[in-house]
Parts: C-alpha cells; sequence; structure tokens
C-alpha cells in the first residue's frame, strides 16, 4: 500500500498477489491435512475428527478417492448431520455455511461492479495499480454510484435474510435441546447445580439433600459437597511416581540380570550429596508402603469427619430461617477438610430452573445457586476455591487487564508499523525500496498480520491461565467466557 497524501491510498498488486498467495497456501495445507486424515482413518472406519458420533452412522462412507466426498457430503441431510456430529459441531458448520453463501453473494456482485468500476472516467494517482478496478474510478457526479448502492442494497438484504433463516433454525434446536438434551451427555448433568458458600451446618450430604427436600419435596437425587483433599491427592501422586520408579528398577533388573541391581541414595542434600547407597527396588517397596499408610489415615480423617458432622447435623435442628443468619464467620467455624461447594441433582429440569432463578434463603451471601457446568469441563484443582475469593481475585485481574488495555496501543502500533517499511529502512540508513516490488508487498503485507496475530494469541493464552491460576475458576465454561470477554475488549482498544 503506497500513500501519496493524506487522502490518496494507493493499494498496490503486491498486496494483492501476497494475500492471494497466502490464502492458497492454507487452503492447501488444510485441505492435505483432511486428506491425510481421510486416508488414514477410512480404512479402520474410524471418523473421530469429523464424525464424533460413530456409533450411531449406519450408512458406508463415500470411496476414498481426491473428490469421491463431495457427492456425499453434499447430498447428506441436515437432520443425518445433526444426528451425528451433535449440535455444537453442526452449528458450527452451520455458520461455515453461512460465510460461503454470503462471500458467493459477494462474488456474484463483485462480476459487476468490477467492470462498472473498471471503465470508470477518473484518471488520476489514486486510480492506479489495484485502485483501477474500486470505487475510486468513479467520479462523485457519476451514474455509476446507483450500480454500489443498489448492490449495497442487495447484500445488506440477503445477509440480514440469511442471519434472519439462521436464528429461526437456532431457535428451533436450542428448544429441542432444552427438551430432549444431548445424547452424549450424561443425564444427570442436565439435572444438576452447583452450590456456593454453603452455611457450615448444611456441609454435609445429608444435612444439604435434607434442607433441598424440605424446598422441593420429591424432586431432589443427590447432594454431594466436596472436600478440600489436597494433601491427599499430593500423597496419591507421590506414590504413583514411587511405583512407576519401582516399575522401572524392576524391568532394569530383569532385562538386564547381568547387571547390578540399581541403587538411590538414601538421605542425599539434593539428590546429588551425601546419602548411602540402598538397593532401589527394596526402597520403592518400603516408600510405597509407608505411602499406603499415610493414605489410608488421610482417608480415614474424612471419613471419621463427615460421620461427626453427619452427627451434629441430626442433632441440631436446622430450620429454613437459621440459614439467613450472617455468612461472614464461615470459615472460621467451618472444618478443615470441608468447603462451600456442592453439586445438587434433582430429578426434572422444571425444579432445576426453579433452584438456579429463585433466591432460595433471603440472605444474598448464602446457597448462591449456577447451572452445573459440563462435567469434562470441571477444573477439580479450583472447586474448594471460596466464592468471595474468586470475586476478589476477579476485580484484582480485571484492574490489570483495564491498565493494559490502555496502554494496549503502544505494542500494537509498534507491530503495525512494520507495515511501512520504507519508513524503518530510511530511519536505520538504508535506501527505500521498490514498493511495487513482489518481496516488498510479502513483507509490509504479511509480516505485521503474523505479529499480531501472535500477539493476540499470547494474550488470549495470559488470559487463560489467570482465569484457571489466579481467579481460579471451577470451570471450563467460566474460563472461557471470561477469556472471550476480555479479549474481545482487547481487540476493540
Amino acid at each position: 500500500m503506497d500513500e501519496s497524501s493524506s487522502t490518496e491510498v494507493v493499494i498496490s498488486w503486491s498486496g494483492i498477489w501476497v494475500t492471494g498467495l497466502v490464502s492458497f497456501v492454507q487452503g492447501l495445507v488444510f485441505y492435505s491435512f483432511f486428506r491425510y486424515r481421510r486416508g488414514k482413518d477410512a480404512p479402520a472406519e474410524q471418523y473421530d475428527l469429523y464424525e464424533p458420533r460413530q456409533h450411531t452412522r449406519q450408512h458406508r462412507s463415500p470411496p476414498p478417492f481426491a473428490g469421491s466426498w463431495y457427492k456425499a457430503a453434499w447430498n447428506v441431510s441436515q437432520e443425518e448431520t445433526l444426528r451425528c456430529v451433535g449440535l455444537d459441531s453442526y452449528m458450527f458448520l452451520r455458520f461455515l455455511r453461512l460465510g460461503a453463501r454470503i462471500c458467493t453473494m459477494g462474488c456474484v456482485l463483485a462480476l459487476v461492479l468490477i467492470p462498472t468500476y473498471a471503465t470508470g472516467e477518473e484518471r488520476g494517482r489514486s486510480t492506479q495499480q489495484f485502485n483501477q478496478l474500486t470505487l475510486a474510478r468513479v467520479s462523485a457526479d457519476s451514474k455509476r454510484l446507483w450500480a454500489s448502492l443498489i448492490a449495497w442494497w442487495i447484500f445488506v438484504g440477503f445477509v440480514l435474510y440469511e442471519l434472519w433463516n439462521e436464528w429461526v433454525l437456532y431457535a428451533h434446536n436450542r428448544y429441542e435441546f432444552l427438551a430432549r438434551g444431548d445424547v452424549d451427555m450424561p443425564k444427570g448433568y442436565r439435572y444438576a447445580v452447583r452450590v456456593e458458600q454453603i452455611p457450615p451446618a448444611y456441609r454435609t450430604d445429608q444435612a444439604l439433600l435434607d434442607y433441598f427436600e424440605r424446598l422441593f419435596p420429591g424432586s431432589v437425587e443427590q447432594a454431594t459437597v466436596f472436600w478440600k483433599t489436597d494433601k491427599l491427592q499430593a500423597l496419591i501422586d507421590e506414590r504413583q511416581v514411587t511405583i512407576e520408579k519401582l516399575e522401572s528398577a524392576v524391568a532394569f533388573t530383569h532385562g538386564k540380570p547381568n547387571k547390578p541391581r540399581p541403587k538411590v541414595k538414601v538421605g542425599a542434600t539434593m539428590g546429588l550429596c551425601g546419602g548411602s547407597p540402598t538397593d532401589a527396588i527394596e526402597h520403592y517397596k518400603i516408600e510405597i508402603d509407608r505411602l499406603n499408610e499415610a493414605i489410608d489415615m488421610e482417608r480415614s480423617m474424612f471419613d471419621s469427619s463427615e460421620a461427626g458432622k453427619a452427627t451434629s447435623s441430626k442433632r441440631v435442628d436446622v430450620d429454613d430461617g437459621n440459614i439467613e443468619t450472617s455468612f461472614s464467620a464461615e470459615d472460621q467455624h467451618s472444618g478443615k477438610a470441608d468447603t462451600s461447594t456442592a453439586f445438587v441433582t434433582f430429578s426434572n429440569l422444571r425444579t432445576k430452573q426453579a433452584a438456579v432463578q429463585c433466591e432460595l434463603t433471603g440472605n444474598p451471601d448464602s446457597m448462591i445457586i449456577f447451572p452445573a457446568p459440563d462435567p469434562k469441563g470441571v477444573l477439580w484443582k479450583n472447586i474448594s476455591v471460596p466464592l468471595p475469593q474468586q470475586k476478589i481475585l476477579q476485580v484484582q485481574a480485571a484492574a490489570l487487564w483495564l491498565a493494559g488495555i490502555l496502554f494496549w496501543a503502544a505494542p500494537v502500533s509498534f507491530v503495525t508499523s512494520i507495515a511501512n517499511l520504507n519508513s524503518i529502512l530510511e530511519s536505520i540508513g538504508v535506501d527505500s525500496a521498490n514498493p511495487d516490488a513482489f518481496w516488498y508487498g510479502l513483507v509490509s503485507g504479511l509480516l505485521p498480520v503474523i505479529a499480531l496475530a501472535i500477539l493476540m494469541a499470547v494474550l488470549y493464552m495470559a488470559i487463560v491461565a489467570a482465569a484457571k491460576q489466579f481467579v481460579r475458576y471451577k470451570s471450563m465454561a467460566e474460563v472461557d467466557a471470561y477469556a472471550l470477554y476480555w479479549h474481545q475488549l482487547f481487540q476493540f482498544a
């Protein structure tokens, strides 16, 4: 792109060719990957990449040739596609088809507009290079402008029509999903809620179940209160590592019987200094026995704590009014192992929605209900984090992101400045390059895009890491929503 003045911008052909070449290479890479996976999966009858519901497929796949799948894919009905891939993938495919139809309409209109622009009467610097095919060739008082206006009306009307049709289809599929659910999801997940800030008196499965049973008689299936198992999980992980070391030592001994048995240094400083050599197999067996005892002891503490809390909940007559007391001293009276988070499963969707939408306690700081996340997306390491702590961390992270948005123009300006290659060359004392050269269009047109894409990708990973490790959300759905929100704000900045 060459700028001769503040108002005239000339788009060079080199940039257009570079864009076309890069797009062609990308399409070729994606198609080659598709052909590779299809050729590899077809003989084994495994189509998990683009047909997740393999058990539902009842027809033979197309022959494994380069273009044999076109006709077969075109003839697959929308209902069959939805049945085979699921609602999420189906809506994504619909979105891709929507984009293809909009682009096709744009290409049809371009067949009329490009000749109209190319035969315009306007001449000058602003009509050179690629600009000779644009609206710059049409004078301000020319009747050819009616072609642009009519094409714009047609294009916008077509886009609105397509969006409306997709919205109607989405609404229908959404209602079907709410009524029947997804066959790939556990049935209990549809009827479950996540309960936060549970008062100490209700932090047992039975006490929480009894409370919701009083609110929704006959509609509660299960209640599960979570525990802080960090120490237990650390012991289990340590035992697993020790077991793998033992298996490795045993395999070495059996595989190479003529060599000395492996040794380990017990009591060595930093794993190297000091310590006495000991037979590795015997040492690992002793360590596994020690860890098994520690794990059993830790589990027994959970069992005794659960039994004690269950007995306490039976002795105390906790009615619905007691839960409306202050929740500020929760952690001072609760046990060390229990958490204020639980999952409750109902027997019907009506009760679940009532629990989510209604105020159950009269106290906004207790028994806060959320729809249960996808079981596969639960972040179990964060499940014990109290909700008030999450809110405080969320505010702190928001202050950091807002500061980043205010100064986001600096790195973006640096990245986009790469497009003005001649200015950079002149600043370092090098002669200016020919802006019409292919390599100039490649560097000035492609490099800023790649650099900006890398910058945005790093930013997205930083936001996701903050959501998981700092704010410590409890599900991937919350992490995705958080990352999408802040990433979009950075893009708008």
